[in-house]
């Protein structure tokens, strides 16, 4: 084998289990929101609760979820993506078997709303920006990013029907027990096999993470705050599909087999997305795929809620599932292609608030909504308009390109990378 060959086969050895490892830690750290909203109604049951104050726990996950956001942006600007995400692998395990254990309903709503909250920052979106930024080529991270995080999407393929299968079978306790045990025993271990690494050409870190006054200004330069703001119907739609969705579809009588066959599609559509979406990106076109990106969650929303039945869900599944990724990759794209290394894990952070705001509130409203109308529809109408909102917002911005990024001179922050720490 001549030496260049060799070179490539180490170069890429450590990116393929890297990547391997962070995609299966991803798809486990869904589950934090796919047990609980395949079981939702079950559990609710389980502590003699109605919809509305059982969807307190789900509240409070993305209102904690929310605050914790920027928090462990930061901590994988300055310690590196890899702890946060053994961290999380703690946290979460702890949360599933807390779980699966308490008898009353505040100390379960506490448990999920709070660990389960930093278990599932701690294991997502964002140390997995911040490890693709850090790792992979600066010409292919859209790509990247978007393998890492269909995680997500195989969730719903694999884990999804799993769960509704196991429902069938026995108690969400002992589901939930098994994911804690499993996460603890298995991927936690398995964490501790990756090891720093920089992909060859890329730049040493240029800077400690920015989380004072001077990283916190830059929120307020370039198209960061449009981007949020229109992040924000990404939060009410996806909280829609983890919390209501389900619970939707049982009012309405759709069977167990047409909801994991919708959830299949959606997961199947989701990866396609997801990395058409990164490819997309990487070749410079975010605002148009973006745009797009919502157009497509808003349709398919409104179709739902004109005809919530169990063909027009499969149909909602494929468009839905199309979208889903969509708006995470561009947003993270357009943030990771404008803004300084050294603060793109406090702005993704700060993005996943906003998030998390939009699911906060649509997963408390939308139970309050159900109870006083006995309906998902005006939940659902709501979100379709924000998703208005945003393809609004997202088309008065310039597509970002080295003319226009935001901190540094575009030379300099084509090269600046960090490698990727813990």
């Amino acid at each position: 084998m001549s030496k260049v060959k060799a070179a490539g086969m180490t170069q890429l050895t450590p990116i393929i289990w890297i990547t391997g490892v962070a995609a299966l830690i991803s798809l486990m750290g869904s589950s934090l929101k796919s047990t609980v909203q395949v079981y939702f109604v079950p559990m609710a049951h389980s502590f003699g609760e109605p919809r509305d104050r059982f969807a307190l726990a789900t509240t409070l996950f993305a209102v904690v979820l929310a605050v914790a956001s920027p928090l462990i942006g930061a901590l994988s600007d300055r310690y590196g993506p890899l702890i946060v995400l053994r961290a999380g692998l703690v946290v979460s395990a702890a949360m599933f078997v807390w779980v699966s254990l308490v008898q009353n309903f505040v100390l379960l709503t506490v448990g999920y709303g709070i660990l389960g909250a930093l278990g599932y920052a701690s294991l997502s979106y964002i140390p997995i920006g911040v490890l693709v930024d850090r790792v992979f080529p600066p010409d292919r991270k859209g790509f990247f990013y978007a393998l890492l995080t269909n995680g997500t999407a195989i969730g719903f393929m694999v884990l999804v029907p799993l769960w509704v299968w196991l429902e069938q079978l026995t108690d969400w306790r002992l589901v939930m027990f098994a994911v804690g045990v499993f996460m603890a025993l298995v991927l936690l271990p398995l964490s501790f096999t990756l090891r720093r690494h920089r992909w060859a050409g890329t730049a040493a870190p240029q800077a400690p993470a920015a989380t004072g006054p001077r990283g916190i200004s830059i929120l307020r330069r370039g198209p960061f705050a449009a981007l949020a703001a229109a992040f924000f119907a990404c939060g009410i739609t996806m909280a829609f599909v983890d919390v209501h969705m389900v619970p939707m579809l049982h009012d309405h009588h759709v069977g167990a087999p047409a909801v994991s066959s919708a959830m299949v599609l959606l997961g199947l559509t989701e990866v396609i997305g997801a990395f058409v979406t990164g490819m997309v990106c990487d070749r410079g076109r975010i605002r148009m795929i973006l745009i797009l990106a919502y157009l497509l969650r808003g349709a398919s929303i409104t179709l739902l809620a004109f005809a919530p039945n169990a063909a027009v869900v499969q149909v909602f599944g494929v468009i839905f599932g199309t979208s889903y990724l969509m708006t995470v990759v561009a947003t993270t794209t357009w943030i990771i292609k404008l803004y300084p290394a050294r603060v793109r894990g406090l702005l993704l952070g700060v993005l996943w608030t906003v998030h998390q705001v939009g699911a906060a509130l649509s997963s408390q409203i939308g139970a309050v909504l159900h109870e006083g109308f006995g309906s998902y529809t005006p939940l659902m109408y709501i979100a379709a308009i924000f998703c208005v909102v945003s393809i609004v917002l997202v088309a008065s911005l310039r597509e970002p390109d080295e003319s226009n990024v935001i901190g540094l001179a575009p030379a300099a922050a084509e090269s600046e990378t960090a490698t990727a720490g813990g």
